[in-house]
């Protein structure tokens, strides 16, 4: 009976607060250490079974590494090594990724980024294929075609019925006659990517099938944000990626694109009107379960930042008029969002504080509106503990994170579960 009495008042409030909200909280039940002085983690759902984590590490002789750990039923597998080498280009916001590409993860794909020329910011994105679970790697391809030295990353990727779908921005059009990104050495590249002297970075797409072939290079949008993530998922629709879009007004909000009749549609999921001259180094998140689809991104319009959530019904068609905003206090960004099998969004991000940052997370349920926000973990407000990363896997949430001290790093992976 209280239940029910409980359900009916929050059904009736639309909305929800710590004192009709006793219940909630989202519990640490297990914290893995990946590993320790490694960067870039990833984390990639197969199923409810097989989670994927990638990260770079070091090795002794100075080369790169990207380290493949599967993580089945919650047993950590032995780590292997997917490729290296000496000329990477790693960095703390342009990450590796992985993907599977059958529905068991027998085949996988696998992304890095290598350097193309001189220029500081002059890099390929490489591909290589796993038709055995991992356990070894092809040859590596790279992605795009155009052969330009210029900047190629910020990928994301999906499974397909017959591969992967894969997004990236891609740098060809910035290298001008008039100017040369290989010829700068601007050190808040990605941290504030103020680019005013060359053509617009663009978004582009492909599939890659099961043997690793390439086909549909298409370009998705000739103007957007240099350097926010992007995210991909795949619909019953198809695919689609959020993005954060650039108009030549240098107004920057956060777009969605579905493929339809073999063209890209895009739309604005909600106009912020952020006008901004440099690139905020925080992309947009999506998630898909059960025909729902949540966004959830960061923006700073009229000047305050905040963390917004929208949800649509009909594959990312139409989205509510107005966002439900899940933050404004102290808000750094770095989002992403899961939905779980209560069909509720769960919307992580991170708020700076007096030691540092934390990493806060927020429920939303159609019915019942928002729950309190709950800090999950301290971090580091430093650009090298990167974005934490979700995933809803069985009955529980996982996150995977780089904690930050100092000059001491290790990838945690945690474990959450409701009560």
């Amino acid at each position: 009976m209280k239940r029910i009495l409980l359900l009916w008042i929050l059904l009736v409030s639309g909305s929800c607060n710590e004192s009709i909200c006793p219940l909630y909280n989202l519990e640490q039940i297990s914290s893995k250490q990946i590993c320790t002085q490694c960067q870039s983690p990833n984390l990639h759902k197969v199923n409810d079974e097989t989670l994927l984590i990638t990260y770079i590490q070091q090795k002794a002789d100075g080369n790169d590494a990207l380290i493949l750990r599967h993580l089945i039923n919650d047993s950590l597998y032995t780590p292997i090594e997917i490729a290296h080498g000496k000329n990477w280009f790693v960095n703390w916001a342009d990450i590796p990724s992985i993907v599977n590409l059958d529905k068991n993860g027998n085949r996988l794909l696998a992304h890095w980024l290598q350097m193309s020329a001189s220029g500081t910011y002059d890099y390929d994105i490489q591909y290589s294929v796993s038709n055995d679970k991992g356990k070894s790697w092809g040859p590596p391809s790279i992605l795009h075609d155009d052969g330009v030295k210029a900047e190629h990353g910020f990928v994301s990727m999906c499974t397909t019925p017959t591969g992967a779908f894969i997004t990236w921005l891609d740098g060809r059009n910035t290298k001008t006659p008039f100017s040369s990104t290989s010829e700068r050495n601007d050190d808040s590249h990605h941290d504030n990517h103020n680019h005013q002297d060359h053509l617009p970075m663009t978004l582009r797409s492909a599939w890659i099938d099961q043997n690793g072939k390439k086909s549909k290079d298409i370009e998705i949008d000739n103007r957007v944000c240099d350097c926010c993530q992007t995210d991909a998922i795949l619909t019953k629709s198809g695919p689609v990626v959020v993005f954060r879009d650039r108009d030549e007004n240098e107004v920057r909000d956060i777009s969605i694109a579905k493929f339809k009749n073999g063209k890209w549609a895009i739309k604005r999921i909600h106009r912020d009107n952020w006008k901004i001259a440099g690139c905020p180094v925080n992309g947009p998140a999506v998630a898909y379960k059960n025909g729902i689809m949540a966004v959830a991104w960061y923006t700073q319009m009229n000047d305050i930042a905040k963390v917004y959530l929208s949800i649509s019904r009909d594959d990312g068609e139409t989205f509510s008029e107005q966002p439900i905003l899940i933050d404004d206090v102290d808000v750094i960004g770095r989002v992403d969002v899961t939905i779980n099998s209560r069909d509720e969004a769960l919307v992580t991000w991170m708020r700076s504080s007096e030691q540092e940052a934390d990493i806060y997370c927020r429920l939303y349920h159609e019915h019942i509106g928002l729950y309190p926000p709950q800090k999950l973990l301290p971090t580091s407000r430093e650009r090298k503990s990167g974005f934490p990363i979700l995933e809803y896997s069985g009955e529980t949430i996982k996150m995977i994170h780089t904690k930050s001290l100092h000059e001491e790093l290790s990838i945690n992976l945690e474990s959450f579960s409701y009560f």
